[in-house]
């Protein structure tokens, strides 16, 4: 079953309705004034993909050599593990201090 935008939105607020608790929620982590559960990365430079025109998505295509992108894909991903381990490492002591 696929649930619209709106369905999911409903829910979640449903769940907040209904007495969600801290440990219903994801952990959060501060950057600057705003808290996040989630970064999300995308790959759209490397994949050649614009939403602006034809030839910036032909541009990215040029700098992003093909053969590169594996390479850089299991970059991006070690990166991004390494970043959520530190974050998540941080927002555990945090809580631990506000305990």
């Amino acid at each position: 079953m696929e649930l619209s935008r709106r369905e999911i939105l409903l829910t979640a607020l449903a769940g907040a309705a209904a007495g969600a608790t801290a440990a219903d929620t994801p952990p959060k982590v501060r950057i600057g004034k705003w808290d996040f559960s989630r970064l999300i990365v995308g790959g759209n430079p490397v994949s050649g993909n614009s939403h602006v025109s034809g030839a910036l998505s032909r541009e990215m295509t040029d700098y992003f050599v093909v053969g590169m992108f594996p390479k850089y894909k299991e970059q991006v991903r070690e990166n991004c593990r390494l970043v959520g381990e530190a974050l998540s490492s941080a927002a555990a002591q945090r809580t631990q201090r506000s305990a």
